[in-house]
């Protein structure tokens, strides 16, 4: 089944396809890749940023940089990566507790600060608050008053109405029925990449952990996403220790639920 959603074209496949609480409205759809180059992973800045008012603690900027490629360089055939700057939102990082409950506001916070970092004429230049974000999906007619300083998670619609409302972003959003058909995205989620450049975020039902997804890789074995976990909590951590405690990692496709069914959300905008 499809339909249109404003700027965003549905294709939900038929039956339940939205994470979370089932909402009103709704998903989208792909079109063919082209061939680039090879790219390798790309030099990246360290310097903390802040884009949210209030206790925030630093947080790291392009976390992925300098993680090792899922196989050895000769064995990798493609490799697609996010262009520009992000910085990584996670558990607690504002002071707000919301380990168990928050992770699709994290990846929302992460795909936010990368739209803002990509251009300085955007009309807002803060990364909304998990309440903010709360409060425009009431405005919207999309949630409750009560949900309003609820602990409900978030999920890909959620957080296309958010970009879309705060930063003027489309998103286009991908629905795979289940986690054994995430290879018939792949030259999908390349054309992505390739043309675009954002960050993308992923969540299921079964598998219902929101992730950020900041790239692919084809090894001569497998597919790779690569998978930024906004599950960590803690004091601000570097990219050393990221990379070795897996909260940025290259994940196999088959190693994903493969019951659970998948939604992408891709913002639609360029990279720089």
């Amino acid at each position: 089944m499809s339909l249109w959603l404003g700027r965003h074209f549905i294709n939900t496949g038929g039956g339940g396809w939205r994470e979370g609480n089932r909402g009103k409205k709704g998903l989208s759809h792909g079109f063919r890749r082209r061939n680039l180059d090879r790219v390798l992973l790309p030099p990246a800045s360290d310097s903390p940023v802040k884009l949210l008012e209030g206790p925030s603690m630093e947080l790291v900027k392009n976390v992925h940089s300098g993680l090792p490629l899922p196989e050895p360089e000769s064995d990798i055939l493609r490799l697609s990566l996010i262009r520009g700057d992000y910085l990584y939102y996670h558990y607690g990082c504002d002071g707000t507790d919301d380990c168990g409950w928050g992770c699709g506001y994290r990846t929302m916070q992460t795909l936010s600060s990368w739209i803002i970092l990509q251009q300085t004429n955007r009309k807002n230049h803060r990364v909304p608050t998990l309440k903010e974000a709360q409060e425009a999906l009431v405005e919207m007619e999309d949630k409750p008053p009560n949900f309003i300083g609820s602990k409900t998670w978030i999920g890909s619609f959620e957080i296309a109405l958010c970009i879309d409302k705060f930063y003027d972003v489309p998103c286009k959003l991908v629905h795979v029925r289940r986690g054994g058909e995430l290879l018939q995205k792949v030259d999908e989620l390349y054309l992505h990449f390739d043309t675009l450049g954002s960050p993308v975020m992923m969540g299921g039902d079964n598998d219902n952990a929101s992730k950020g997804i900041l790239g692919m890789c084809s090894g001569a074995e497998n597919h790779y996403l690569l998978v930024l976990d906004p599950h960590y909590s803690g004091k601000t951590l570097d990219k050393g220790y990221a990379h070795r405690e897996g909260w940025v990692a290259w994940k196999r496709l088959d190693l994903f639920d493969q019951n659970s069914f998948y939604n992408f959300c891709l913002p639609q905008w360029k990279g720089l």
